[in-house]
């Protein structure tokens, strides 16, 4: 399921990817993130997870994590510091 929702997405131009560690078929949320990180770099990566796998994220680019439960003002905030360091176009679009 999770490798075929990848293959899917258009991985390249997607600027932020929330995974949820927990959720496991065939790939960790690790593993995830780093097959994303080979087709993009600059993708935001956000961890929601219950466990302290902190270490194994920061194998990972770019990325910020969650802790379960996650409320709305701590998704919110993650959302705003990506918004606010990511680049616009000559649109005003990201």
């Amino acid at each position: 399921m999770r490798n075929r929702a990848i293959k899917q997405m258009n991985i390249m131009t997607v600027p932020v990817v929330f995974i949820d560690d927990n959720y496991t078929q065939k790939l960790t949320g690790v593993e995830t993130a780093l097959y994303i990180r080979q087709y993009n770099t600059a993708c935001n990566i956000v961890f929601v997870t219950s466990s302290d796998l902190q270490l194994k994220f920061k194998a990972v680019v770019q990325l910020k994590i969650l802790h379960k439960p996650a409320d709305k003002v701590e998704i919110f905030r993650v959302m705003d510091e990506i918004l606010s360091s990511t680049k616009k176009d000559a649109f005003g679009r990201f």
